[in-house]
């Protein structure tokens, strides 16, 4: 008569399952640093590859005189509405363009602190561009919808 399996006896052909770990309270200090080093690696490859497309370049610029419904992002383009959707679908993924609905109409805008601060996030690690992401080390104004250039009329 065959043992039944028990523990330490698993079934015959079963698997044994990998010991648990216990999970710790505190990841140590290095390991967090990394985690956080590895969502900012992460964040920044998005940034970078939603504004390395020509197109999507346009976009933000466009973005940056003031907010556009998406008809009028099209019109701007010869593109098909389905491929301008797709860019400002890559755009807001990376968090670099809000949307917002007035009816039926999908208003979209420059995220200006996202913009800002990936750039600064990454430039102003590089030695060459530190100095120009100091506090007070630049005029403050134009773009995003404001200043001499860009008003929200547009």
């Amino acid at each position: 008569m065959p043992v039944p399996p028990t523990k330490e006896t698993p079934a015959r052909g079963a698997r044994r399952a990998p010991p648990r770990r216990r999970p710790s309270a505190r990841r140590p200090a290095g390991e967090a640093a990394a985690i956080v080093m590895r969502l900012d690696r992460a964040r920044m490859a998005e940034f970078f590859r939603a504004v390395s497309d020509p197109t999507r370049q346009e976009i933000l610029l466009m973005l940056d005189h003031g907010e556009c419904s998406a008809t009028e992002v099209v019109g701007r383009f010869r593109l098909s509405q389905s491929t301008i959707s797709r860019h400002l679908g890559v755009l807001r993924h990376a968090g670099l363009v809000r949307a917002r609905r007035e009816g039926k109409r999908v208003i979209y805008g420059l995220n200006c602190e996202s913009v800002a601060g990936c750039c600064q996030e990454f430039f102003g690690h590089l030695t060459c561009c530190a100095p120009l992401f100091r506090p007070g080390s630049r005029k403050r104004g134009g773009g995003c919808g404001t200043g001499p250039r860009g008003s929200a009329a547009g």
